[in-house]
């Protein structure tokens, strides 16, 4: 399997450090370079979680949040994916398809900004 800089080295194009200005993207109908779309943070990010480190550019450590859809309200609600517990518990929600946020423990509600708010799952909580 050959990286994108690897193959270009490898087509005989003298640019091989410049593999990003020529591979072309249809973006809205427009051929975009890929160097000037999102698509490149995937590449660079997935090439770094190979070589085994979480670390972004700025040396702090990289985490991802998740979100599964309640099956009562329909709103996303996030997983925070920084301890094995927390991990546990996004698995357990994204197998459980009648999923509802009544299932998540108080303590662990996260919404998009961080703060607990539009409760309308929860009313039977209070």
């Amino acid at each position: 399997k050959l990286t994108p800089a690897a193959f270009e080295k490898h087509s005989g194009r003298e640019t091989a450090r410049k593999w990003k200005n020529n591979v072309w993207v249809i973006v809205n109908g427009e051929k975009v370079s890929l160097s000037k779309t999102a698509l490149l943070k995937y590449y660079n990010q997935a090439s770094k979680n190979a070589n085994g480190t979480n670390r972004s550019h700025n040396g702090r450590v990289c985490h991802r949040d998740e979100f599964v859809r309640c099956s009562r309200c329909n709103k996303e609600r996030r997983f925070r994916l920084r301890t094995k517990e927390e991990c546990r518990i996004h698995h357990d929600a994204l197998a459980d398809v009648n999923w509802k946020c009544s299932d998540l423990p108080y303590d662990r509600i996260w919404f998009a900004n961080h703060k607990l708010y539009d409760l309308t799952c929860f009313q039977h909580l209070i």
